[in-house]
């Protein structure tokens, strides 16, 4: 309350992870699983699972509720076969895909968006966290997803970069950091 007084607290095994105001009356994270949401006195409102009939699970990273009542988050998928060898990895191995998912709130998707299918492992810098085998080397590692007015401004750890996508056409608009590409931004009269 307005004085720290908790209201309510969550008991057991649930870890909210990125818990955060997805409106002024509700409060949601993801947990290693679906995702939350509640109001505040603790009544559970919404649950958040993935919606692209793609698999996986939701990823903890990001919990985004939009103005116009869609929800965003990412959704972790094994892919594969994916050759790894020249990452030091198997010949015949998978690779752990962020998927970006807009979902309304009745759960039907609106847009999504993956890191496999638009960014090559040969543009991320290995050895992923040192995980090139088993469920999936974690080749991309989004960490953070924002909506823009024309699409979505995106983090990716294993990247090094920022990349900012059209939402209309899932196109790469521009780059910072990372390994270059032609829509690389370039640094001016920065000497390091």
């Amino acid at each position: 309350d307005n004085y720290g007084v908790p209201i309510w607290w969550l008991r057991g095994n649930t870890i909210p992870v990125d818990a955060k105001f997805v409106a002024k009356d509700r409060i949601g994270w993801i947990n290693f699983g679906p995702g939350e949401e509640h109001s505040l006195d603790g009544t559970l409102t919404h649950t958040f699972f993935p919606a692209g009939n793609i698999g996986g699970g939701v990823d903890p990273h990001e919990l985004l509720h939009l103005p116009n009542g869609n929800y965003v988050y990412i959704i972790a998928v094994v892919r594969g076969p994916v050759d790894l060898s020249p990452y030091g990895g198997p010949k015949n191995g998978s690779v752990l895909d962020n998927v970006v998912e807009e979902v309304a709130p009745d759960g039907t998707l609106v847009w999504s968006w993956s890191s496999f299918e638009h960014i090559s492992p040969a543009e991320t810098t290995p050895p992923w966290s040192g995980v090139l085998t088993g469920a999936g080397a974690d080749a991309y590692h989004m960490n953070s997803v924002e909506r823009t007015e024309t699409g979505y401004v995106m983090s990716l750890r294993h990247l090094n970069a920022v990349i900012g996508i059209d939402r209309a056409t899932g196109k790469r608009l521009w780059k910072l950091g990372g390994t270059p590409r032609p829509e690389s931004l370039q640094y001016v009269g920065d000497a390091y």
